[in-house]
């Protein structure tokens, strides 16, 4: 019987959180569950493991999200790189270039993975599943998998926009047939990602996004959102008969590579909520704008574009003169506080552009305290000086070619520098 381990990045694994909701088997990570739901428990075990505990399986599952978790791999395994018992599976959304950190793992699943759990484990490599092994060198061919079916949680997968910059909308099609965008998942809190479908009904919290702060960059990148648009819903936000504040938190991106960064940057979206501002019957409005610098996706139109690593978001956006830049009787507007440095936007992009030869630049570089303990503009410093930079700043080079969720963007060269 073949012990399998699904790895959480801490030490704590066998203690329960005083909070029953805040204990990491609480938490909606749909995907994995649905994984282990469906692992056949005649042939296999299956528990929750640390670090410590990995060469006690034969198995070891890591659902991958983030760069961060990529850190939090590398971390985990490098102690047992050369003495590895375990077989490291990697699988999730955060999975496409994997040669940053192909000697940390044995497979890894692209894209979907309902319904292929005891295939693998059994030694199967369906079109999706890379087995390091057999193709250390990513020759062959491999295909972004597609949706089978909804799991526990799940009420639609994909998007039927198409925004240019958007990794999920060009790796998932969408499963069922909707009007508008809205979440995916059952939640309390539903996760709007167009605002021209944002309904506020009352007092309470919403979530949206407009990915861009003028008319021209929405539209650049298909996000058909006009400043009239806004200043509607600004204005119908308004008129909504509520007791308390409304407050609307709002998801956009800064810093596509034909924006200049001024003092102007954001006269245009102050512009469109003044003008959208006048007599209400709403007891105020707040707008929470959340600020992502931009960093362009593989398997998407912008792969290719170049990100912004010289301006320094979060002292932008947290300036005393901007950080709350619209204020009335009736709305404020301000900027959220979490925002990327420059050297985490490079760690990112690295991570989707990596080449085999600049793999070491994690364990080495990225999880050295000496490192970790630098200021951002000494990190940024840093990797400039040595090139890295410059040799990442374009996706040019498609070190994720091996794989393709069945879009050709060739067309899109230069199209967005």
């Amino acid at each position: 019987m073949a012990k399998v381990g699904v790895l959480v990045f801490t030490d704590l694994v066998k203690k329960r959180a005083k909070r029953e909701s805040t204990h990491f088997d609480s938490l909606k990570y749909l995907g994995i569950k649905a994984v282990m739901k469906e692992i056949d428990r005649k042939k296999h075990t299956v528990d929750f493991i640390s670090a410590l505990d990995l060469n006690d399986c034969d198995y070891v599952l890591v659902p991958i999200h983030s760069y961060q978790d990529i850190h939090n791999l590398v971390r985990a395994v490098s102690p047992y790189k050369k003495k590895r018992k375990a077989k490291i599976i990697v699988g999730g959304q955060g999975v496409v270039n994997v040669k940053a950190y192909l000697d940390y793992i044995d497979i890894a699943v692209f894209g979907r993975a309902e319904g292929q759990i005891n295939e693998i484990l059994e030694g199967g490599s369906p079109e999706n599943v890379l087995i390091v092994k057999k193709d250390p060198d990513l020759e062959k061919s491999y295909v972004y998998r597609q949706p089978q079916y909804l799991v526990d949680g799940e009420k639609n997968v994909g998007c039927r926009n198409k925004c240019y910059f958007c990794y999920y909308s060009w790796t998932h099609k969408l499963f069922c047939p909707v009007k508008n965008y809205n979440s995916t998942v059952f939640d309390e809190c539903s996760t709007e990602d167009d605002i021209k479908s944002l309904k506020v009904t009352g007092s309470g919290h919403y979530i949206t996004a407009i990915d861009g702060f003028s008319e021209e960059s929405r539209l650049r990148v298909n996000k058909k959102i006009t400043n009239l648009d806004l200043e509607t819903k600004i204005k119908e936000f308004l008129s909504v008969k509520a007791e308390k504040k409304i407050f609307i938190k709002i998801y956009t991106i800064a810093g596509f590579p034909w924006e200049q960064i001024g003092d102007d940057y954001i006269d245009e979206l102050k512009g469109v909520i003044e003008r959208a501002d006048g007599p209400v019957a709403s007891a105020g409005l707040s707008l929470y704008f959340q600020v992502t610098p931009f960093s362009p996706s593989p398997l998407t139109p912008m792969q290719y574009s170049k990100p912004n690593f010289s301006v320094d978001f979060r002292r932008y956006f947290q300036d005393p003169k901007r950080i709350v830049f619209y204020r009335s009787e009736n709305i404020i507007a301000c900027f959220g506080i979490f925002i990327r440095p420059p050297s985490a936007l490079f760690e990112e992009v690295f991570m989707h552009r990596a080449r085999r030869e600049d793999s070491w630049l994690i364990e080495k570089v990225f999880l050295n305290p000496k490192y970790s303990r630098l200021k951002d503009y000494q990190k940024i410093l840093w990797l400039r000086d040595r090139g890295f930079l410059e040799k990442y700043e374009t996706g040019e080079a498609e070190e994720w070619s091996y794989l393709s969720a069945g879009h050709d963007f060739s067309g899109f060269k230069g199209k967005f520098n």
